[in-house]
């Protein structure tokens, strides 16, 4: 019988499951032996389990008139396992309490472990107590059961259980104990799990050790990881990715980037993970490097130099093919602002994943190129059935920059088609969006569709009403958010009000909302809050209170703040607070020629023409080629 299903299906290994189910019937109509019935099936179910076709399986299982061995019920759990399907999970648990009055004791430990994996806790839980004997290995299945499903509480009462029953850990219980740990950054419970594996003797055992990196890693305490990273006789790349991605998670940019170095030089053959965590390392350095400036331009080389100095190693090491570091090289490009390079990688890749091309729309929309990615966002709708809150993020963000309110209608489609709606971050960037198209009217129903509105969503209705040329509406907002709203305002908020009453030449009630800021709420401003009121006041020209306001900043002003001070010092005619702001100005940035081309009209304004071409001359020498103020009063330079 079995000679002839293989017959009948010969050639035909992987085509679609009703190929067996066709097979099945004609073999079935060619005997009339049982046995034969009854061993024929069981060699299809396992056949259809191990080519993953579960369902058919079960369908199999739910028509045979025989009983089914161990064996068979073991291929149905582990293909419930790799399909994580508690359905079929819970079916091949009730079948066999059906049909086997006794199973083997490592076929229901295997139960436990599988109905835990595909999600059924509760149903492991009750198979858990009606066993005849608990084993290590059915403990850890509950234990991981838990911590899978992040009742981790509940996983340390059954390891505590555990114990009181009698049975010692092995070390997977430790892995999953320590895993837990780091999940929820619990570090005392992970430093006392430490000492008792050391004591059991599983101290120098790798599966701990790497989890013990990560989770120390997780815990913020990375001089542990590197005590048991180095401690390791023979750390493999596991290890070694396990500290690479404790650094990266720490934001230790030049530690990750060593540990690369090293274990190259260790002679390490790195895999996809370590390349991915390298990556990450360069997008925090590019992130460093925003805050240095050289005349206006965002320095990028040595972010961008690593990267490319491992794209030269991926592309060496045979890993272009690999769609996760193709993706993580498309984000570091984007991140370091060589998007010809990030189109080159994404361009070359054979298949996209909605997460390349959410990288690739990350990188897009960063850069502002808004235009270029929504030209992408059609072709993901040609390519992905399934948008997730990334996507719709990113186009959002460049709806906002186009300004195209169409474009928002069809996006806020998208979001409540694909249930996205009730996530905070997207709900703010669909009113944000709609308030740079003009259209806060529609901003505003998104913001009244919210059951209770979160600070995200104030700031961004708040901030679409100001854009609108309504201060008083979102004034009114904000008196509506204090009055009724379970949230408080932000430093966010209070940025945008004072941003209103700035654009709107509001002093009196910018000094108000600035007083309730520090009174009320408790909020400490930053140099942005700082830079509004200075730029407010000094076109105000209330000197007096841009220097008291000077005297009490917690920390230096920066460079923005003088260059306000002295645009308002240029329009007021202030010379001798001209002066000092200059001094502070040039010594923050000696290469900048706005304060240079400020003060010189100053001086000139104030009939001090000597004064004026020492100034231009100094510029000269500092800042190099001719330049004048735009009428944005912005420098413009040219090189001579």
């Amino acid at each position: 019988m079995w000679k002839f299903l293989r017959r009948h299906n010969h050639g035909n290994r992987d085509r679609h499951c009703q190929t067996f189910a066709s097979a099945f019937a004609s073999a079935l109509a060619h005997t009339e032996l049982g046995t034969c019935t009854c061993i024929l099936g069981q060699k299809l179910i396992q056949d259809l389990c191990d080519r993953g076709h579960l369902e058919k399986a079960i369908d199999v299982v739910s028509q045979a008139e025989f009983p089914l061995t161990d064996k068979v019920y073991f291929s149905l759990l582990r293909a419930c396992n790799k399909s994580k399907s508690s359905f079929h999970a819970r079916f091949v648990y009730f079948h066999l309490l059906l049909h086997v009055t006794r199973p083997c004791l490592l076929l229901q430990d295997y139960l436990v472990m599988s109905l835990a994996k595909c999600g059924a806790v509760d149903d492991a839980c009750q198979v858990f107590s009606n066993l005849d004997r608990r084993t290590v290995y059915s403990w850890t299945a509950l234990i991981s059961a838990f911590v899978d499903c992040d009742r981790v509480s509940e996983a340390f009462q059954t390891y505590c259980n555990m114990q009181e029953d009698g049975i010692d850990p092995d070390n997977y219980t430790y892995v999953v104990l320590l895993r837990a740990c780091g999940c929820i950054a619990h570090l005392e419970e992970g430093k006392r799990l430490h000492a008792e594996s050391r004591r059991r003797g599983f101290g120098s055992d790798p599966f701990i050790c790497n989890t013990l990196v990560s989770m120390y890693g997780r815990c913020g305490v990375l001089d542990e990881a590197e005590i048991v990273f180095y401690g390791m006789s023979k750390p493999d790349i596991v290890s070694w990715c396990s500290l690479l991605c404790a650094y990266v998670d720490n934001c230790k940019v030049e530690k990750a980037l060593n540990l690369y170095r090293h274990a190259q030089m260790e002679g390490v053959y790195p895999d996809s993970r370590m390349y991915v965590f390298t990556l990450q390392a360069c997008n925090l350095l590019a992130d460093k490097e925003e805050a240095v400036v050289s005349e206006g331009q965002l320095l990028k080389s040595m972010s961008l130099e690593v990267g490319r100095s491992l794209h030269s190693d991926i592309r060496h090491n045979g890993f272009m093919s690999d769609m996760f570091v193709c993706t993580a090289l498309v984000g570091m490009y984007g991140k370091c602002h060589a998007i010809a390079e990030a189109e080159n990688v994404f361009s070359s890749m054979s298949e996209h994943r909605l997460v390349s091309w959410n990288a690739m729309l990350t990188a897009y929309v960063e850069l502002g190129q808004g235009n270029k990615a929504l030209q992408l966002y059609r072709q993901v709708l040609r390519g992905v059935e399934t948008l997730d809150d990334v996507t719709l993020l990113c186009i959002l963000q460049a709806a906002s920059e186009t300004g195209f309110v169409e474009i928002c209608k069809h996006l806020h489609f998208e979001v409540v088609s694909a249930g996205l709606d009730h996530i905070r971050s997207v709900a703010a960037t669909l009113i944000h969006a709609y308030g740079c198209s003009a259209s806060i009217a529609n901003g505003q129903v998104v913001f009244n569709e919210l059951e209770e509105p979160h600070i995200a969503a104030w700031n961004a209705s708040i901030a679409g009403h100001a854009g609108q040329g309504n201060p008083w509406e979102s004034f009114q907002l904000f008196e509506t958010m204090k009055s009724t709203a379970t949230v408080e305002p932000d430093e966010v908020t209070f940025l945008l009000i004072l941003s209103a009453c700035s654009h709107n030449g509001l002093v009196l009630q910018a000094l108000q909302y600035f007083s309730s800021m520090v009174g009320n709420y408790s909020l400490t401003p930053d140099l942005r809050h700082y830079g509004i009121m200075a730029n407010l006041l000094g076109r105000a020209g209330n000197f007096r209170l841009i220097g008291g306001m000077l005297d009490m900043m917690p920390m230096p002003a920066n460079l923005t703040i003088w260059l306000c001070l002295l645009g308002a010092c240029r329009l007021h005619g202030n010379l001798a607070i001209a002066v000092q702001a200059f001094r502070h100005a040039v010594q923050l940035q000696p290469t900048h020629a706005t304060a240079y081309i400020l003060m010189s009209n100053i001086y000139g304004d104030a009939g001090l023409h000597k004064f004026a071409d020492d100034v231009e001359q100094l510029r000269r020498e500092r800042c190099g080629g001719e330049a004048y103020l735009d009428e944005d009063g912005q420098d413009v330079e040219f090189s001579v």
